[in-house]
């Protein structure tokens, strides 16, 4: 491990557009002590010319171009490169705030953290509105009582590792997944009990309505069923109590459900969220799975073959929520 402080990987598929917006916010950290590893993983636009031409007038830049194999496996790559105290994640299409590198490294190194978790903006039609991570961040910190960190574990580009600590229980995202890795990532981290603080600050900015064909509304449900199967096959995740298991299924049937608000392909739908829900229905308490209002929801949707043929899903869903009394929609 070198004297560096932050090793920032950036996958890189296709973001030419924005590619160098994203590298231009890295290069003018005031945390200058820091190397930047690009991953281009096959693009097929001019992505890898311009990190190329960056890489040749700044040396901390270094480049590694792959065949296209995923964003999981670009970041592992990433992982295996580095060589400072700290990782910061950012997508090509991104960018960081100027003092995003300095004050992550002073919150993870004051707090003696394993992983630092910040605020975020979300980029929308040219506007920086305050992301979701920034709105749970100030609401623990209002509610200092408050301790559970698992609410986090959605994003890896909101937080700063420590690397000793990934190394140490070899942490990787999983590769051949096209959505959810990076929750799984973050999920895996969390069983093993990191040291967590908060920034309350948005470092991060994202860029909201940028989907390619891997995270498309019709194909995510889908997606996120297989993701969450792997994650079941973990010894670990099934060595976490019932509660903690049905607070991940939870997670993965809201997103399941803003997928089909979204969605204009009901019928497609329908028959992932069956595959879905019977998966759970044979290795779960039902009762158990009750509990959960997301679940209720998607149980509804798989009776509603007749219905959803002569009603758009996103109405039906709306319409659903107010019949059930669910808040959830």
């Amino acid at each position: 491990m070198s004297n560096t402080k932050v090793s920032i990987i950036i996958p890189i598929y296709n973001v030419g557009k924005y590619l160098e917006k994203c590298l231009e916010s890295v290069l003018s950290q005031t945390l200058r002590d820091i190397e930047i590893i690009c991953v281009n993983d096959g693009s097929t636009d001019n992505s890898l010319n311009i990190v190329n031409k960056y890489a040749s007038v700044d040396s901390r830049i270094t480049v590694v171009n792959i065949d296209n194999s995923g964003v999981a496996a670009a970041r592992n790559i990433g992982l295996q490169i580095a060589k400072s105290k700290y990782v910061m994640f950012v997508d090509g299409d991104d960018y960081l705030l100027p003092e995003a590198c300095e004050t992550a490294v002073n919150s993870i190194e004051s707090n003696n953290a394993d992983i630092s978790v910040f605020g975020s903006y979300n980029l929308e039609n040219g506007e920086l509105i305050k992301g979701w991570t920034s709105k749970k961040i100030e609401e623990f910190l209002v509610n200092d009582s408050l301790n559970d960190y698992f609410e986090f574990q959605i994003f890896v580009w909101d937080k700063i590792f420590r690397l000793d600590f990934l190394k140490k229980y070899k942490f990787k995202f999983i590769e051949g997944l096209k959505t959810a890795e990076d929750v799984l990532f973050c999920l895996m981290t969390y069983f093993f009990h990191p040291r967590y603080c908060l920034i309350n600050k948005p470092l991060y900015v994202y860029r909201v309505g940028r989907f390619d064909s891997s995270t498309n509304n019709k194909n995510c449900i889908a997606s996120d069923f297989i993701s969450f199967k792997v994650l079941y096959e973990k010894d670990i995740f099934r060595a976490q109590s019932l509660k903690a298991q049905l607070r991940i299924i939870d997670k993965f049937f809201k997103a399941s459900i803003g997928y089909l608000k979204k969605s204009s392909n009901g019928r497609t739908c329908l028959v992932d969220v069956n595959n879905f829900v019977k998966f759970l229905d044979d290795r779960y308490p039902i009762n158990a799975l009750k509990t959960l209002k997301s679940y209720k929801i998607l149980k509804y949707f798989k009776s509603a073959r007749v219905i959803i043929q002569i009603c758009p899903i996103n109405v039906l869903s709306s319409n659903l929520c107010k019949i059930l009394g669910l808040n959830i929609c």
